[in-house]
């Protein structure tokens, strides 16, 4: 049997992501995997926004995105350090892409 070294959870901030990430850690400490939680930032949503912009000049995208990515940075550190395994802090991400491709990097 092949050993788990390293759990990624796809974080959405939903009840059921955040039950998975609960699982997910009681996994790691039996297993002494590492845990890693993971959000993406839908592209369309940035797409969308980039349409707000061309009718709204002072509406900043950048700032809107870079706003949004602190946030979710914000969230998943706040539940890594509610999970702590192994007293290791989860690795957190936000990346920005379509979630299925973003998840596969």
């Amino acid at each position: 049997m092949k050993t788990i070294n390293k759990i990624m959870v796809a974080v959405d901030f939903s009840e059921y992501a955040l039950a998975a990430a609960d699982y997910a850690a009681k996994l790691a400490k039996d297993t002494g995997a590492t845990l890693l939680f993971t959000n993406v930032y839908n592209q369309r949503e940035i797409e969308m926004m980039n349409t707000v912009a061309t009718r709204v000049p002072e509406f900043s995208v950048k700032k809107y995105t870079d706003d949004n990515v602190k946030e979710r940075m914000a969230r998943l550190h706040k539940l890594a350090k509610k999970l702590v395994v192994n007293n290791h802090l989860p690795e957190t991400h936000v990346r920005i892409g379509v979630p299925f491709e973003a998840l596969l990097q």
